[in-house]
């Protein structure tokens, strides 16, 4: 996302996303990614990993198919080469969930580091760079409805 400036996001929307993507393919190499999950650290090769709590892209297709945001857990998926920046186009051709197959880890807590840092962002926003810890806080975050008091079922 970090080739997306806020003019492109705002006059292409969701196509910033794709030219970003096309640009950054370029310039990525594999890294260690260590990936703790509760507690159990496990060593990928990978160009990425991606950190979701819920499966919406803004594409229409879901991120991947087996995603459950009634789980309570975070699932961080890696992107292990570049071949599968035409595997997620191929799988929202088809309908499937653009990271499908990929290599899943699931859970309350987790952290995510690489031996050179890499950028972090949080809905297309660059906040940081790796190690990055996130965790599921279940029912942290109070929702109030308001309306015309007429509830619908």
């Amino acid at each position: 996302t970090k080739h997306a400036s806020r003019e492109q996001k705002g006059s292409l929307g969701i196509f910033a996303y794709v030219l970003s993507t096309l640009q950054a393919v370029r310039d990525v190499k594999v890294q260690e990614y260590r990936v703790t999950v509760d507690g159990v650290t496990t060593v990928h090769s990978a160009i990425a990993c991606i950190v979701a709590n819920a499966s919406g892209t803004g594409l229409n297709r879901p991120l991947a198919s087996h995603l459950d945001e009634s789980d309570a857990q975070l699932d961080a998926l890696l992107v292990p080469d570049t071949s599968w920046v035409a595997r997620a186009l191929a799988n929202a051709a088809s309908g499937a969930g653009l990271m499908d197959g990929a290599p899943r880890r699931s859970g309350v807590a987790l952290r995510v580091e690489c031996d050179e840092p890499m950028p972090v962002h949080v809905d297309g926003e660059h906040i940081g760079s790796t190690p990055v810890d996130v965790e599921v806080r279940p029912e942290a975050l109070q929702l109030v409805r308001f309306g015309n008091g007429v509830e619908k079922s």
